[in-house]
Order: structure tokens, then sequence, then C-alpha cells
């Protein structure tokens, strides 16, 4: 399926790029150096045993697969984050929620008891899907898909989409719910805590970017609680985070969503460079002229430009004119 905004993941990669000028880890890298393996060294070095799904809560050993490293797997065994994450969403009996990657099914579980009117499961992992629909209930339907293809402009009606997100495909997933999913009316998401705080994140601030900027011009974030590695199998290296998004009213949102992608290309490519050379450099003449009729300094860096700044800089409408 061809992308509606071809810039928008390398915007997004722009941000780890800075990550490895900072001696940071990108959340792909954070994704693939976990697994079984990890697991038992630093089980080893502990002096524990290897976990097994026995020893953790809501994982069924009549069912269980070990999780694939390929796909970024840990999954969420404590019931009281599972409870958590189910009461963000504030289910209500006509609701239809979307769960992506459910696995071994500790998350799914908690919402099928919630109040609901249809659960749809997204589920990469064959073995998990086919587990999913021979335990789901009456209203829980189950495709076999990556997150990733799925076609989120064709869900009608409210959906509430919820998940404990792969560290190697958050980023760019939440790009695209952000985007594509009009249907969306309440989002809850689990990932990485250092995408959690980029996701959040404030003008000005060292976690402020390209995905910052593009998830907050269409959505509200809030960041909700952390959750320590203890809460999955195999535990990750890093803290995750829980975050909730709501839309923003339509008037706020990108005219031009396919601009503003590659306004954030230009920019955050070099985050640290001011605007005005920047832009000469790049031969960005068009922008450089927007950006001094909006009053902005041309000695701004990207990192100090607010949403607001960034959709206007990146839209030609008479729309832009009346953001505030």
């Amino acid at each position: 399926m061809q992308e509606k905004y071809p810039q928008a993941r390398t915007a997004a990669g722009s941000d780890r790029k800075d990550d490895r000028q900072d001696g940071r880890q990108p959340d792909r890298q954070a994704g693939n150096q976990t697994g079984r393996q990890a697991v038992r060294q630093s089980d080893r070095q502990a002096g524990r045993k290897e976990q097994t799904p026995s020893q953790g809560a809501l994982l069924d050993q009549s069912t269980w697969a070990a999780p694939k490293k390929s796909l970024g797997q840990h999954f969420l065994r404590n019931p009281d984050i599972c409870q958590r994450i189910a009461d963000l969403a504030l289910p209500h009996d006509e609701d239809q929620i979307l769960e992506i990657g459910p696995g071994p099914g500790a998350l799914t579980k908690v919402l099928e008891r919630m109040p609901h009117a249809h659960l749809l499961l997204l589920e990469k992992d064959s073995h998990w899907a086919r587990v999913r629909s021979e335990e789901g209930g009456p209203r829980t339907e189950v495709r076999c898909m990556d997150a990733l293809q799925f076609p989120w402009e064709e869900l009608e009606g409210a959906w509430k989409v919820v998940g404990n997100l792969p560290y190697n495909v958050a980023s760019p997933l939440i790009w695209d719910i952000a985007a594509r999913c009009h249907a969306l009316e309440r989002a809850v998401f689990m990932v990485q805590k250092e995408v959690g705080q980029r996701l959040a994140a404030r003008p000005g601030t060292k976690d402020y970017g390209a995905l910052s900027v593009w998830v907050q011009a269409h959505l509200v974030p809030h960041l909700d609680f952390v959750v320590k590695p203890g809460a999955f199998l195999p535990p990750p290296k890093v803290d995750s985070a829980v975050l909730s998004f709501v839309p923003r009213p339509l008037a706020e949102r990108p005219v031009e969503a396919h601009r503003l992608a590659r306004v954030l290309k230009i920019c955050f490519q070099q985050r640290r460079k001011q605007l005005g050379g920047l832009l000469r450099k790049s031969g960005e003449t068009a922008l450089l002229a927007r950006l001094e009729a909006l009053g902005l300094p041309l000695t701004a860096r990207p990192e100090e430009l607010s949403v607001t700044d960034f959709l206007n800089l990146s839209e030609t409408s008479p729309a832009a004119s009346s953001r505030e």
C-alpha cells in the first residue's frame, strides 16, 4: 500500500539520527537488543531462573509460544497495568475498540470484560491470531495482519484504539494513525518511555522533534504513567510509558498535511541549525520568505518553534492565517 505522506517516516527518522549524535539509542535498536537470550543472560547474572509463562500473571501455559525477537514482542503480564490501560480508554457500551498486537491476550481479556459493542484485534503473529480467534468472545473480531498495513482511513463511526506497541514500529505506527485514522475518538498506547517523552514533548526541550510536532498537530497527548520492565515477559531493557490521546478539533489540524511532513523533514534533519541559514543552504526560498512573513526569527532553531508555528509555516491556504 502506497504511503499517503511519503516524507512522514523519513522525518521521524531524522529524530533517530539526532539520537545517535546525542549518544541515545533509537527505539528500533532498543527493540532489537531484547529477547530471550538477553533475558537468560541478565537472569544468570542476577542469580535468577529464566522466567516462564507460569511465573507471569495472565499468561496461559497451554497456548504459550516464545516471544519473537523479529517482531519486538514483550508480552504484558501485569493485571493491574492491563486494567489501568483499559480504564484509560474510557469504554462505554456502544464503543468500537481496536487493539493492536494482542499477543497472549492479557489486555484483550480485560477489554472483553469491559463495556463495548465491538472489539477488533490486529495481530501480525499467526500463532497468536489463531489463539485470539479461538478464545475470543462473540463481539471480538481478529485480523491476522501488520498494523502498519491497516487501512486506517476506512474505519467508520467512532473508534478507540489501544495497544502495547512493539518498540521497533511504535513511532511510524502512531505517525500513521494520527494522520490517517479520521474515525479516532481516543487512543491509549504503551511505548518505550523515551518515545513517550518525545510524543508529549514541548518546544525547546531535547525530546521535541518531528514526531512531537506531527503527532501534536493531529492529537493532544498525555503521558499517564511509566511501566517498569518487570511487567513484561521477556522484560525489556528500558522503561515503558502509557500515553492517552484525543484528536485536536478539525479547525486546528493540518490543512495540507503533506506540506507539514515536508517542512518537518527539511527542518529536523539539522535541528540545531538556525532556520535562516538552514533554509538558505537548502535552497528553500519560499519557506524562508514564509518564515519572515510570519515574523519568526531567522536565528530560531527548529526545536524552538511551536506546533502552531510549524503549521503556519507549512500552509499557504487562508486557514493558516487564522491559527493562533
